[in-house]
């Protein structure tokens, strides 16, 4: 059943007006905030993985289980979790978001077609659920400006920033966000 099913079967009546509930999605990805500005903002279209390391069963270090909305999550690199980032940090964030800019450069974007991002917004994204998007498949080659060759390639569509983001642990690869924040994010979305 798809969501939109499950929201029309869950609707409700409230006096003439249908209420439809839909379902917020429960997993959630973590990357460095950069990338998940880039995603919000300058049409980052494909989000890479790496290979397993050389010698590791399996090929790919990502599972490819997963298609639908997720949550967005800015991990708390660089600095090792600390907050707010001292020198060297702002030094690595400032470097990442270089790589970034290139890449919106080559696909054609304006810097003044984008909104207006400092260092320290970035830095304010670190440990927060900022926004939803949709993963539709995974690719090992893509003619996106975003794809790194040699990577798994989530193909995602559909950014949404969230108003008010909301404080939260991250983990590595897909994972599932606890109730407590789950309920934070249904004001926020």
């Amino acid at each position: 059943m798809s969501v939109v099913q499950e929201a029309l079967a869950s609707s409700r009546l409230d006096g003439e007006t249908r209420v439809l509930e839909l379902a917020l999605p429960t997993m959630a990805l973590s990357l460095w905030a950069p990338w998940a500005w880039a995603i919000l903002y300058a049409c980052k279209d494909i989000e890479n993985r790496s290979r397993r390391p050389e010698g590791k069963p399996g090929g790919w270090g990502f599972p490819r289980h997963f298609v639908g909305e997720f949550w967005l999550h800015c991990s708390l690199w660089p600095a090792r979790g600390r907050k707010p980032l001292g020198e060297r940090g702002f030094e690595e964030l400032a470097d990442e978001f270089a790589s970034v800019r290139d890449i919106y450069q080559k696909v054609g974007i304006k810097r003044d077609d984008l909104p207006s991002t400092t260092l320290r917004t970035l830095d304010a994204m670190r440990g927060h659920i900022v926004g939803r998007v949709t993963v539709t498949g995974y690719v090992e080659q893509s003619e996106s400006p975003w794809f790194v060759p040699g990577s798994l390639g989530l193909v995602l569509a559909d950014p949404f920033q969230l108003v008010t983001p909301v404080a939260a642990s991250g983990a590595l690869g897909w994972w599932r966000v606890p109730d407590d924040k789950l309920a934070l994010l249904k004001g926020a979305a």
